[in-house]
């Protein structure tokens, strides 16, 4: 059986070949898996930041809202309740992501590009 830093050590050789043999721009995935880190490691439970003093009234607010747009949409849609929509980050700036289109020229079809681990 494998040991966890073995298998690390795989995963890590996996996604450096994948990369390399498939010509992929590291920079472009380097800053992907910095922002995806940046999310995963600033998240905050929703209502711990609800109950902080500290935090600005127009945040509480919307987080209550959202809070109640989530039990509304339990209770009375039936949508499952899982840990969705109970944490919170702030990135300090206006966008997370960017989403860009592309198309030829005088075109209603959309260009697509695909990517090995996001998919087309």
């Amino acid at each position: 059986m494998l040991s966890f830093s073995s298998f690390l050590r795989i995963k890590a050789l996996a996604l450096i070949l994948t990369l390399v043999l498939t010509g992929c721009d590291a920079p472009y995935y380097w800053q992907a898996a910095k922002g995806q880190w940046n999310i995963i490691s600033q998240q905050q439970n929703i209502a711990e930041i609800i109950n902080n003093p500290s935090t600005p009234q127009a945040v509480r607010e919307k987080l209550r809202y959202l809070l109640t747009a989530r039990e509304f949409a339990v209770e009375k849609l039936n949508l499952t309740g899982n840990d969705s929509y109970l944490t919170y980050v702030d990135l300090k700036r206006d966008h997370v992501v960017w989403n860009v289109f592309a198309t030829p020229e005088l075109s209603m079809n959309n260009k697509t590009w695909c990517y090995p681990i996001a998919g087309c």
